[in-house]
């Protein structure tokens, strides 16, 4: 395989705040460069939501309203992150809800594409596999 070919990517993950919809408490990209991820680049941010963390949130990803008490609001961290994503593709976990919940809040932010992962439960090791494309002009979840 030829990495060098491969169009930007980033690995995406986003934590909420356990309402509905969610606030953003915390954005992660970890860039992949010739086919390996590149720690070295990978960005974090936390972000206060407006909202209180569930204590089921808090639960999932260990982030509470006093660990982010004192971090930036979304609107001072928005187009630092914006930029940082630019118009990647991006690979997720949960990647059609992800892609919604940071469009929700970046409305013009527009990734290349969207690669969403699933469980491929037959496999043994029950490792994550990517599956399925969508491009950012569809909002639909694969099936």
């Amino acid at each position: 395989m030829i990495f060098s070919t491969w169009p930007a990517l980033l690995v995406l993950d986003v934590e909420g705040n356990g309402t509905a919809p969610p606030d953003l408490v915390e954005v992660a990209a970890l860039p992949i460069r010739d086919g390996r991820p590149d720690k070295t680049t990978a960005r974090a941010w936390l972000t206060r939501p407006n909202r209180p963390v569930t204590q089921w949130a808090t639960r999932v990803h260990g982030l509470s309203n006093s660990d982010l008490a004192d971090k930036p609001a979304w609107s001072e961290i928005a187009e630092e992150v914006h930029g940082f994503l630019g118009t990647a593709w991006i690979c997720a976990h949960n990647a059609d809800t992800d892609y919604r919940v940071v469009l929700a809040r970046l409305p013009s932010w527009q990734p290349a594409g969207v690669l969403a992962l699933f469980a491929w439960p037959e496999r043994p090791s029950r490792a994550w596999t990517a599956t399925a494309w969508m491009t950012s002009s569809s909002t639909s979840s694969p099936t």
